[in-house]
């Protein structure tokens, strides 16, 4: 019966209606309701084309998920990269500039909790900025090269890590 109101074109299938195949059907079935061998080989035929549809279907779909998690998981490189000095690998002013008010807002809600409030108190969360101007830097760079002043660099930071 669903193959019929699908090839009838039956609204809760969704589906489009085949030119002339409900007067076929009437015309093979009949009034009393039977099925003659047509009717049922034209089922058959709707069934076996819809089966077989459903893999693909399957299989496209699974492709397309994999396609969204591959481009998703691109996406959070290219934001990552986006935030980190090539050179270094420190964190740059736009990561700085994006991340600063949250951790601002929730150090200040962490040290203006209210003693009366029934929420429990954690320990108070500090925020620590790091903001390294080496002297004479300008000239490292232009005596020694550039080479010389990423090699400084990084091993500023490698000690700011420890």
């Amino acid at each position: 019966m669903k193959c019929q109101k699908r090839i009838q074109g039956g609204a809760d299938t969704g589906a489009f209606p085949i030119p002339g195949a409900a007067e076929y059907l009437a015309d093979v079935v009949g009034e009393g309701g039977g099925r003659s061998a047509a009717a049922v080989g034209l089922m058959g035929v709707c069934s076996a084309a819809h089966a077989s549809a459903e893999p693909a279907r399957l299989e496209l779909e699974q492709a397309v998920a994999q396609r969204n998690a591959e481009l998703l998981q691109k996406n959070k490189e290219l934001e990552e990269i986006s935030l980190t000095d090539p050179l270094t690998g420190t964190r740059n002013r736009r990561y700085f500039y994006e991340t600063i008010p949250t951790d601002v807002a929730q150090a200040l809600r962490s040290h203006l909790r209210s003693p009366e409030s029934d929420a429990p108190s954690g320990p108070k969360q500090e925020l620590i900025f790091v903001l390294v101007d080496i002297d004479r830097f300008k000239r490292v760079n232009d005596e020694m090269g550039h080479a010389a002043g990423i090699a400084c660099c990084k091993r500023w930071r490698s000690a700011l890590d420890r």
